[in-house]
């Protein structure tokens, strides 16, 4: 049984370990175009929404291709505005359901037993609700950005901005520079054998 002079701190809170989000998702920006070898650019931006009971502050992961436009919104992260912590991933929408490798289609008899329990939702009591993209820690916040940024909507998403910003590149036309104009000689003043930069001496 542990006292009171026992470390009860869990193994995860230590200073060594700490990063903000901010500080994370500028360095998964900042990978991100070292990867795409600048073809891809990425930027993080903040918002801070003003609420007398919860002011809040919103990170934007965006990306751009090389030509700065337009803008593609990856995700979000919120946090309250003096506590980077717990923080909330926002991961964007669902690609529609002819877009998805896998997707779950009811049966008719499925079909109809939701339309029968729908008249028992109004009696039906509450219910603890799990938010899993809510992360307590950096180790959480990490963890759990790892597995939104491998996931099909973001990947898809910066493979599209790297092809515009390749298209782009490809349809660019090439600049020209032209040769270097000729320097015409001095002129000699109707004389020949000399010229402007030529001086005569008297023959004594």
């Amino acid at each position: 049984m542990p006292n009171s002079t026992d470390d009860l701190w869990p193994a995860d809170v230590v200073s060594q370990t700490f990063q903000s989000p901010t500080h994370v998702l500028r360095t998964q920006a900042s990978n991100l175009v070292d990867r795409m070898n600048g073809l891809v650019l990425a930027e993080v931006k903040q918002t801070e929404i003003e609420d007398e009971n919860d002011p809040r502050i919103v990170l934007r992961f965006e990306i751009l291709p090389s030509s700065k436009a337009p803008r593609v919104k990856l995700f979000e992260v919120v946090h309250r505005r003096d506590f980077p912590y717990p923080a909330l991933i926002v991961e964007p929408s669902e690609l529609p359901t002819y877009l998805r490798r896998r997707y779950y289609s009811p049966g008719i008899s499925e079909s109809i037993s939701l339309m029968t329990s729908m008249s028992s939702l109004m009696s039906k009591p509450g219910e603890w609700v799990e938010n899993e993209n809510v992360c307590a820690t950096p180790q959480e916040f990490v963890r759990k950005l790892g597995q939104v940024l491998a996931s099909t909507e973001i990947k898809s998403a910066v493979m599209s901005v790297l092809a515009r910003s390749q298209e782009e590149l490809e349809e660019k036309p090439l600049s020209v520079t032209p040769p270097p104009t000729a320097t015409p000689p001095p002129a000699n003043n109707g004389e020949p054998g000399t010229t402007d930069g030529d001086v005569e001496t008297d023959k004594q």
